[in-house]
């Protein structure tokens, strides 16, 4: 909102939505663009948004910059920060958010100040992210923790088939009429390998996985 106020923008509305179920980034790819088992990173090349006069950026960095499409287009941009900062050995620390709100300007600089003047922009994201550190998770019981581990595994989700027996636990949430189990809240599994050592998270039921900022500008 600083940002917008302070090169120009109006801003129309400020609300949330919410992210796809289960809370995933491809999932949410094929609930808003219909397109099935993409990545982010594959969506410039997608001939199906080409069709639909959509031009596409993907940037992998925060030193990436769109270039300016023909003003007949919509746009979508597709920005990997701060994704991509979330697995910075830092990223437990206060200070790390900080460093983001710094290098905010320079991502508006490469995406929004450069989307033609008469554009409606609306700025969102697929999902958020659940942390897990000292005192900032929910701990199970050994008993329901080892029960979670073997049906999830390392996932807060699992797509399961017909049939599929689902553990009666208070601690996972079952989607009407779909083949999606999820893990509800803060509540931890004992993950093994790498997954063990991760502290973001998603994919699962909690309030800071699904609710997503959504805020409308436009140029003045």
């Amino acid at each position: 909102m600083e940002l917008a106020g302070s090169t120009g923008y109006n801003a129309d509305s400020f609300s949330t939505s919410r992210a796809a179920l289960p809370s995933e980034t491809m999932d949410f790819v094929s609930a808003q663009l219909g397109l099935n088992g993409v990545a982010p990173s594959q969506l410039p090349s997608r001939k199906e948004l080409k069709a639909e006069n959509i031009a596409v950026f993907y940037l992998n960095s925060e030193t990436n910059w769109i270039s300016a499409p023909g003003n007949d287009k919509n746009i979508l941009i597709w920005s990997s920060f701060p994704d991509n900062t979330y697995s910075d050995s830092g990223a437990r620390f206060a200070s790390h958010f900080e460093h983001i709100a710094a290098r905010m300007k320079n991502i508006w600089m490469s995406t929004v100040q450069q989307i033609p003047s008469g554009y409606q922009i609306v700025i969102t994201s697929d999902h958020g992210y659940i942390f897990f550190d000292s005192g900032t998770s929910f701990d199970l019981n050994s008993s329901d923790k080892q029960e979670l581990n073997r049906f999830f595994g390392n996932d807060r989700y699992k797509k399961v088939e017909p049939g599929v027996p689902i553990p009666d636990s208070k601690y996972i949430h079952c989607l009407d009429g779909q083949d999606i189990v999820m893990i509800k809240g803060r509540v931890r599994t004992a993950g093994t390998g790498k997954a063990a050592s991760i502290k973001y998270k998603h994919g699962g039921l909690s309030l800071m996985e699904m609710v997503t900022p959504w805020l409308e500008l436009i140029k003045v």
